[in-house]
């Protein structure tokens, strides 16, 4: 590396006469940015930095008396589940919006069904509510202030129950699954991180409410989570782009996304009364919406996510996708500001005024989408800066950790799986790369070696019997693989 940096610089007054950039790829060297990105990706420093933002926040009387005295007032649970719910949908997803916005859909009858019941939860033929039955996690007690402030912000917005085990008479009690665990993960840009319900730990001899057959009653149910690969969602551009004889310059990307979309679901009476974990040793945490941590959640989304989307493409003149929480899609600046208000009104609509994350939107030559970063005036897309940071600490941490003969042999066998797992696995393109080694410092310099994006969507056209042509354009006879339903906009 330092070697081509002194020919680059050798060679830059000779080649660039007058005032240029520095040719020096990092501005930081290899072991600095090593360690800069060991404490950046290290659990500890996360953990460390949760815990500052925490503060040693705890729960006051007057916050865990609220749910005790509408307990007595409501005089039940399932009351009290439901007084939340209404007060949820008053500026939330509702009856109304789904009647208004998705009357048409084919899936109404769920969508209207989850707006104004709520979702439900279905569990193995062997499970049965119990209470907790081993102690709190060690994660959980070193991380225990922020446990508590992740609950009492869902709380504090009406997304959660916190009731203390003595305020609570048996009956309740019993009526009650806690023998979930809360679970914590680092969060890009939140120092606080992200809070979830482990729905897949039961204790011993227990059956978690996340089993394969209570997954299968969740597809039945709603659907089986279908999204789209990047391979689709290039070649549904480039179709668009070639029948309209443009460049991928002459395009813009836009992007938006939905604010904490699970927690726009609220829950039935009896899923919410499943979805319990303790906050510490006296306090029990209800989830009232969405969260995360079940696997029926996703399913749930799906179905207003597509929705929106088929609601979206009726009136849109460029391709539209959706992936979980982000609707995105490419069009001349015409046809992507038109797609674009098209999601927000529908969304705003369908979810309620609060719905789009307004700073997360995009309009630009460039954005992620799915984890790599599309740049339509080179026409190129690479891995988002973030991989690239972990592929250059993986791959240091492995030369420094395995010795040099079980290092050679793994590397050969896992260097176009690591540089692009989303692509060698979801899409199947086989991709040409140099040594491992020496691909790693290409990408890691910041002046990448990238894929064309019309070498992706030509490979997958080819293979599907469709003519390419130029850049600039072609004749397309469009093949047998569009149809009404797949998610390829024509």
């Amino acid at each position: 590396m330092e070697r081509a940096i002194h020919l680059a610089e050798s060679y830059k007054a000779m080649l660039c006469p007058g005032p240029t950039l520095s040719v020096h790829p990092l501005r930081e060297t290899m072991h600095d940015r090593f360690v800069r990105l060991k404490r950046v990706f290290s659990p500890a420093t996360a953990e460390a930095e949760a815990l500052a933002a925490a503060n040693n926040f705890t729960l006051s009387d007057e916050v865990l008396n609220r749910d005790r005295d509408l307990l007595r007032s409501l005089g039940s649970l399932d009351a009290l589940v439901e007084y939340f719910a209404t007060k949820h949908k008053i500026s939330g997803l509702n009856g109304s919006r789904v009647s208004e916005w998705l009357s048409n859909d084919p899936n109404f009858i769920k969508l209207l069904s989850i707006a104004v019941s709520g979702a439900e939860v279905d569990t193995d033929s062997r499970f049965s509510r119990h209470a907790r039955k081993t102690p709190l996690r060690a994660m959980h007690r070193r991380l225990l202030p922020v446990y508590r402030k992740h609950a009492h912000k869902m709380w504090s917005q009406g997304k959660a129950l916190l009731l203390r085990l003595s305020d609570l008479s048996p009956e309740q009690l019993g009526s009650l699954h806690i023998g979930n665990d809360c679970h914590w993960t680092p969060k890009p840009l939140c120092p606080l991180g992200r809070f979830l319900i482990d729905c897949s730990n039961a204790g011993p001899g227990g059956i978690p409410l996340n089993s394969p057959e209570a997954k299968q009653k969740g597809i039945d149910r709603y659907q089986k989570v279908s999204l789209p690969t990047l391979r689709e969602i290039l070649i549904s551009w480039d179709i668009y782009r070639i029948l309209r004889k443009l460049g991928w310059s002459d395009l813009r990307i836009f992007k938006e996304d939905v604010s904490g979309c699970f927690n726009q679901l609220n829950w039935s009476a009896n899923a919410a009364k499943l979805l319990c974990a303790m906050i510490d040793d006296d306090v029990v945490y209800i989830m009232l919406t969405g969260g995360f941590g079940h696997c029926v959640t996703p399913m749930v989304w799906s179905l207003f996510g597509e929705a929106i989307t088929r609601r979206v493409l009726e009136l849109a003149q460029c391709p539209v996708h959706t992936f979980v929480d982000d609707s995105f899609g490419i069009g001349t600046l015409a046809h992507a500001t038109e797609a674009r208000l098209l999601i927000q009104t529908i969304t705003r609509g369908v979810v309620g005024p609060n719905a789009i994350s307004e700073e997360k939107s995009v309009l630009d030559f460039q954005a992620e989408i799915l984890g790599f970063f599309i740049d339509l005036i080179k026409g190129t897309l690479r891995p988002k800066d973030k991989a690239l940071d972990k592929i250059f600490f993986c791959h240091v941490q492995h030369r420094h950790l395995c010795p040099p003969a079980v290092r050679n042999v793994a590397v050969r066998g896992v260097n176009r799986r690591v540089l692009f797992p989303r692509l060698t696995r979801d899409e199947g393109i086989r991709c040409s790369f140099p040594p491992y080694v020496q691909s790693l410092c290409l990408q890691t310099r910041r002046f990448l070696v990238s894929f064309r994006l019309s070498s992706v969507c030509h490979r997958g056209l080819a293979r599907r019997g469709c003519p390419v042509g130029s850049r600039q354009g072609c004749t397309l006879s469009i093949p047998r693989y569009i149809r009404p339903q797949s998610r390829l906009y024509l």
